[in-house]
């Protein structure tokens, strides 16, 4: 697809923002074909829009970010912008007085937000394919089905990007491409079913987090963790905790015990933030605390000591 040249948009910032830090939730892997950051620190995405695929990229320019796209969904990647940025995500809420770590993490990551975007069936097709399976096998399948399926978008620099399929894109993927990406029949078949909900899943992107949450548990084989992982991206949702991730838990436990913890303890310790909770874990995340790192990292709260 031949680029022409860009739709522009521009959004004033009147607050600091971590442009990488934000989106890099988006990236599967580091070779997304759909997401790079380039040695300037702009952001590339390929997107899939209702009117067809788009190349967006994003520079943060001082006090603003200048949006350039290209491709038949140009316009719509430009109108969610502001939303892929956090314009909308408001931390004021976030009492972290308790712990006091937190609040020198949050005080060293000011332009930390919530990324989101509406885009919520190009957010559960990787959560599915990341069901049950380590990640790098799930990274591979969506690298792989991504060259076979997508949308090439050539970038300005030369290098191309791929929009993930459509819908019916998704649904034309046939048994042996599933095989040889690594996806078991009960993952192809759960992609398949969003897909074929494509229309609904799409309303579903303008809904509340929590409404969406209930009505995506109605489709066989979407659960609690694929659906915070997707809304997580999709939507923002300051209170998403991805229950049954087995490293998220091992993380939150180090960070506040110095040692792994099983979900109902993570939860236990997330309880005090609830309604922020998923910010909670970013700001866990951008501190980098993991499980292979031993000791405490934040001071144990008042309701973790009792």
């Amino acid at each position: 697809m031949p680029l022409g040249d860009p739709a522009v948009r521009i959004v004033p910032l009147d607050r600091p923002l971590a442009l990488r830090a934000v989106l890099i939730p988006r990236r599967r892997g580091t070779g997304d074909p759909a997401f790079r950051i380039d040695p300037a620190g702009r952001v590339w995405m390929a997107r899939r829009e209702e009117a067809g695929p788009s190349l967006l990229a994003l520079a943060h320019a001082g006090d603003r970010v200048v949006a350039r796209a290209w491709g038949p969904g140009a316009g719509e990647s430009l109108d969610a912008v502001p939303l892929l940025i956090g314009e909308d995500d408001d931390w004021s809420g976030l009492d972290l007085t308790s712990v006091p770590a937190l609040g020198r993490i949050r005080a060293a990551n000011p332009g930390l937000r919530l990324s989101a975007g509406g885009d919520l069936l190009q957010m559960l097709v990787p959560a599915i394919l990341e069901q049950k399976v380590t990640t790098a096998q799930a990274w591979f399948a969506w690298r792989w089905l991504l060259r076979r399926y997508g949308s090439p978008l050539p970038t300005p620099g030369g290098r191309t990007l791929i929009a993930p399929p459509d819908a019916a894109g998704w649904l034309s993927v046939t048994p042996w491409d599933w095989h040889t990406a690594g996806v078991d029949d009960r993952r192809a078949q759960i992609v398949r079913r969003v897909a074929a909900r494509a229309g609904a899943i799409a309303r579903l992107g303008r809904d509340s987090p929590e409404d969406a949450a209930e009505r995506l548990l109605s489709i066989p084989g979407i659960g609690p963790w694929t659906i915070a992982e997707a809304l997580a991206r999709s939507h923002g949702a300051p209170d998403v905790v991805s229950v049954g991730d087995f490293h998220l838990c091992r993380s939150v436990g180090t960070a506040f015990l110095g040692e792994p913890v099983d979900d109902q303890r993570m939860l236990e310790l997330l309880r005090p933030w609830e309604g922020q909770r998923q910010r909670v874990l970013r700001l866990i995340g951008a501190a980098g605390i993991t499980a292979e790192r031993h000791g405490p990292r934040l001071e144990v709260p008042d309701h973790v000591r009792r």
